[in-house]
């Protein structure tokens, strides 16, 4: 965790990475919350892959980070519950590359910025914001984006119900080819 926290705690930029955090805390509690659970989600899976302890460290601040762009988007759309609108959904799809443009000016390792960027696209190329496929994609954005999935569907986030954690992998099993 010091590896982290030297990521995080790096103030070069023009806003420092951790005022970043502080804002999402005072901005959306839940997107904070998330964020966390992200980052301790990807450290466990990080460590399961036997990742090298700087990569579980970088995974982890990438989770930690992956929707900090969520800070870009209206409170009106981030706070709202059940189901967001097309036009809303069009909104809130503009994160990623919003979050990847906040870190460009922070002096944070290019994985944490991809992270930020990739966290929502797929090996097929279904995801969004760049359709980008297989190896195109980041390897601990590909982490991210799993531990995103698992902590959303968890959780319940998005107006859904929580599932179990055998649910989850269940599912994230049936769209590993995804």
């Amino acid at each position: 965790l010091k590896n982290t926290m030297a990521i995080v705690a790096n103030h070069s930029g023009s806003i420092s990475i951790l005022d970043m955090l502080q804002n999402m805390r005072e901005y959306d509690d839940s997107t904070y919350t998330h964020s966390l659970n992200v980052a301790l989600i990807c450290n466990i899976l990080a460590g399961w892959l036997k990742l090298s302890d700087e990569e579980i460290e970088l995974a982890t601040a990438c989770g930690l980070f992956h929707d900090i762009g969520k800070l870009l988007i209206p409170y009106s759309i981030i706070s709202k519950p059940g189901k967001l609108s097309e036009e809303e959904f069009a909104t809130i799809k503009k994160h990623p590359t919003l979050g990847y443009q906040l870190l460009l000016s922070q002096d944070v390792d290019d994985h944490v910025k991809n992270a930020a960027l990739m966290h929502h696209e797929r090996s097929n190329g279904s995801g969004y914001p760049l359709k980008l496929k297989g190896d195109e994609i980041n390897q601990i954005a590909k982490i991210v984006s799993i531990c995103d999935v698992f902590d959303n569907l968890i959780s319940g986030r998005g107006g859904e119900q929580p599932k179990t954690a055998y649910e989850v992998i269940e599912y994230l099993v049936g769209m590993s080819n995804i």
